[in-house]
């Protein structure tokens, strides 16, 4: 299911990128988005046809054409894996680099001033890679241009990116050195690996129609603080924000989806509200979330996933009445730390051996529907030193 919403991502921001596009004089067609590259022969070609013998085993500079027949070229996936040239430009009227493909060889790439999106992603294994930008970008998008492309942030002076109103898309930010992002209102999905690498990003606020967070969007920016409308979004997808460290707090009030470990690793999390919205919860999603203490689970799901709370010493856990299971290693870690444990009122059953050696075990909560107590339920509960039993216990192991 990840997989197939990754691959949907894609090929809708693919989308995005070809029909926000525009221009005076010609409509974009779907086979003027062409793919370039060069073979083991040195042609360079588009889409299998020769363009022109290209010299890419003896000169410094190839040139990417802007067009083809006639056609404009305006969306590149390009893929130079013999390309023995350490300079590469992109000719004007290229709008979209989606993927580059180079070998080590390459020490810098040329981009046009007609570029609307760049994948900054793709080249983020060539660290002594440099290209070209246009001069002061700061604040990107607009009403005529509504496509953003992060090509500008390779400045590292660029550190506060604000998109203008009018932007309904973003590309890749990744790697770059930005500390602060605004989105415009008309920004409603934050794209796979947006953010990934950014680790001088602290502050993100989101726009008003942003509703979408998808996977590995934020993943690994450690200095991360504040995102600002948290709350008003819908779907955060598979380790949106995982790993970011200095994440405090989050707000959930809207969340309806929160795919695999969203929130893993974010090692700064004391207290967290999982409200009625949410109704599809998946595994792991505050795992390693070692300073996460108070949690009050009120999710609109039957069963608390599988490592939820993994290797997480938590203090006190609440859970809402829609539970009516709980996983396998869901708790792992609070052994020796959970204190509090409020079960939902609708369960009637509990796992064989489920709090054995919960130590720090205080204060339990038992359902008034719970019928039985499973061999080894409560063993080992030191400090438990009351426990009130439902009326409708009919067996304790």
């Amino acid at each position: 299911m990840k997989k197939l919403i990754t691959v949907l991502s894609i090929i809708a921001l693919t989308a995005c990128a070809l029909s926000l596009v525009g221009c005076k004089d010609y409509k974009i067609r779907k086979d003027w988005s062409l793919t370039s590259y060069v073979d083991k022969e040195g042609f360079l070609g588009v889409e299998g046809y020769e363009i022109e013998k290209c010299t890419a085993y003896t000169e410094k500079k190839l040139v990417v054409p802007g067009e083809y027949e006639g056609k404009p070229i305006v969306n590149v996936n390009a893929s130079f894996p013999y390309v023995h040239s350490k300079s590469i430009t992109f000719s004007e009227g290229i709008r979209s680099i989606y993927y580059l493909a180079l070998r080590e060889n390459v020490s810098h790439i040329s981009l046009p001033n007609s570029l609307l999106y760049f994948n900054a992603y793709s080249i983020e294994n060539l660290p002594n890679l440099t290209y070209n930008v246009k001069n002061g970008v700061k604040y990107l998008g607009n009403k005529k241009n509504p496509y953003v492309y992060a090509a500008g942030l390779a400045d590292e002076t660029v550190t506060d990116v604000v998109l203008e109103e009018g932007c309904t898309a973003i590309g890749s930010f990744s790697g770059t050195n930005i500390e602060t992002f605004t989105c415009s209102s008309g920004v409603e999905i934050i794209p796979d690996a947006c953010f990934v690498g950014c680790d001088n990003l602290t502050t993100v606020t989101f726009g008003d129609k942003t509703r979408w967070v998808a996977a590995d969007a934020f993943a690994g920016c450690t200095n991360l603080v504040e995102v600002n409308g948290l709350s008003q979004i819908k779907y955060i997808g598979y380790c949106a924000f995982s790993d970011c460290r200095s994440l405090a707090s989050i707000a959930l009030d809207s969340a309806q989806t929160i795919l695999e470990a969203a929130f893993s690793g974010c090692t700064s999390l004391t207290e967290v509200e999982v409200p009625h919205t949410v109704t599809e919860f998946d595994t792991g999603v505050f795992g390693c979330c070692t300073a996460l203490k108070t949690v009050r689970f009120n999710a609109t799901v039957s069963v608390l996933p599988e490592g939820t709370f993994y290797m997480v010493q938590l203090k006190e856990l609440v859970l809402g009445n829609a539970v009516l299971e709980i996983g396998k290693d869901v708790l792992r870690g609070s052994s020796s730390t959970l204190e509090k444990l409020k079960l939902s009122d609708a369960m009637t059953t509990l796992p064989a051996h489920a709090f054995s050696g919960y130590s720090a075990l205080k204060e339990v909560n038992l359902p008034a529907s719970l019928t039985a107590i499973p061999h080894g339920c409560f063993s080992g509960c030191s400090a438990l030193a009351e426990i009130t039993l439902p009326s409708r216990i009919e067996t304790i192991g």
